[in-house]
């Protein structure tokens, strides 16, 4: 991706990454099938793997050099946050299972 931003602007990569994302996304929703799903489910995966390190970059570049740290961060806690959202039923199904079992162990 570094190599990428050398070529074109950060904002025609974002913006192209962002709407190959959404299509995937949208793709993943209505697929007949599992092949499509994987194929939609990589051009979501790519569209992500555009987003993010050119918000971090656009972050690093657009803040004055003693905040920078502080706007690195607060992109990357979008990014999982967000990611967080995603996964988090599974995982809290799994916490609430673990939590009962140890309940049950220890009475």
């Amino acid at each position: 991706m570094a190599a990428a931003t050398t070529r074109w602007p950060r904002r025609t990569l974002f913006l192209s990454g962002l709407g190959l994302s959404v299509v995937g996304s949208l793709l993943i929703a209505l697929v007949p099938n599992f092949g499509t799903a994987l194929f939609a489910r990589a051009l979501a995966g790519v569209g992500g793997s555009m987003v993010t390190p050119t918000a971090v970059a656009a972050a690093a570049a657009l803040a004055p050099a003693e905040r920078r740290g502080r706007a690195i961060s607060v992109v990357m806690a979008g990014q999982v946050g967000g990611d967080a959202l995603v996964c988090r039923p599974g995982l809290e199904g799994d916490q609430v299972e673990d939590s009962g079992r140890v309940l049950r162990d220890r009475l």
